[in-house]
């Protein structure tokens, strides 16, 4: 399942990935998001918190968010991954290899400043 949020006062997306991720959950975040970027060009940032290692449900999964990726990478500044576990350290490096965001990696601990620097955007 992935839980997410809109602030829309600063144009961030929480996302809180838990257990399986369903195809269907990649279609409702493009609906909540589409309309945002297009009234006003880009999301300043996504938030990722992996307190827990997500995994796809199926190929299905896997396939519509790469899609999504795809799809949007172009629309949004920064990406934070608030995450403790170690096997998600390296998934910045990874994740740049599909954005053209600024991707940081900010500790559990560190959540507030990873949303912060978020909010302030590129810009």
């Amino acid at each position: 399942m992935l839980g997410y949020r809109l602030e829309p006062r600063n144009g961030v997306v929480i996302l809180t990935p838990r257990g399986r991720l369903d195809a269907s959950d990649f279609a409702s975040l493009a609906l909540t998001v589409d309309p945002w970027i297009e009234d006003h060009g880009k999301l300043r940032g996504i938030l990722i918190d992996a307190k827990s290692l997500p995994r796809w449900d199926d190929v299905d999964a896997m396939l519509a968010h790469l899609r999504f990726v795809r799809s949007h990478h172009r629309a949004v500044d920064r990406v934070a991954i608030v995450t403790d576990l170690p096997l998600l350290e390296g998934l910045p490096t990874i994740a740049r290899l599909f954005t053209g965001a600024d991707v940081r990696r900010f500790a559990q601990r560190k959540r507030r400043a990873a949303l912060a620097w978020l909010a302030r955007g590129s810009h």
